[in-house]
């Protein structure tokens, strides 16, 4: 048989059995379409746990203080304060490779504006952790070396705190920060 009289065979096959040929083509529509969002999902869940990975710092080297002992039982890593900032400085300064080092100090804390307080985790940082985590601030400034040399009281605050102390209003320049009770560094 010639391919023009095979055309001709399956044209009066479909229009013999229109329902059947119209629920055939309907299943391979939805068959398509299946695929091809099963296929974005996955490329999207990859490229979301990619950038997930790239912004916790895929190239980072973590050096963590000692563990403190409290009544015989050791406790976590990094309770025992040892390394100062001249250990940062000096580990950027003796080893080629490192790009930045720096010095984290952290702990859980209240913040309290106006009416409202929030438990966050609150971060001594320099701006070399900006740059190590590949963060970049949206609105106002890093703060200098002036401010951190003196011990100024500046912050960098996230979306979550912005959301739950100032309904979403971002307090730059200030404002609640300049009256809160705030530790010393």
């Amino acid at each position: 048989m010639s391919p023009v009289e095979n055309l001709r065979i399956a044209t009066r096959a479909l229009r013999a059995n229109k329902l059947r040929s119209a629920l055939t083509g309907l299943g391979i529509i939805i068959g398509v379409a299946a695929v091809v969002c099963m296929v974005s999902v996955g490329a999207g869940a990859q490229a979301e746990v990619s950038e997930k990975i790239r912004t916790l710092g895929a190239n980072l080297l973590l050096v963590l203080p000692g563990a403190r002992n409290s009544g015989g039982a050791r406790l976590e890593s990094g309770t025992q304060p040892t390394l100062t900032e001249e250990d940062a400085a000096a580990i950027r300064r003796e080893l080629a490779d490192v790009q930045v080092a720096a010095p984290l100090l952290s702990r859980s804390m209240p913040l309290v504006a106006l009416n409202r307080n929030w438990m966050t985790l609150v971060a001594g940082i320099n701006p070399d952790y900006l740059v190590a985590r590949e963060w970049q601030v949206k609105e106002g400034r890093i703060f200098t070396g002036d401010e951190i040399a003196s011990g100024a009281k500046v912050a960098i605050v996230g979306s979550v705190v912005i959301d739950e102390l100032f309904d979403g209003r971002a307090g730059v320049g200030g404002g609640p920060f300049e009256s809160a009770n705030c530790p010393s560094r």
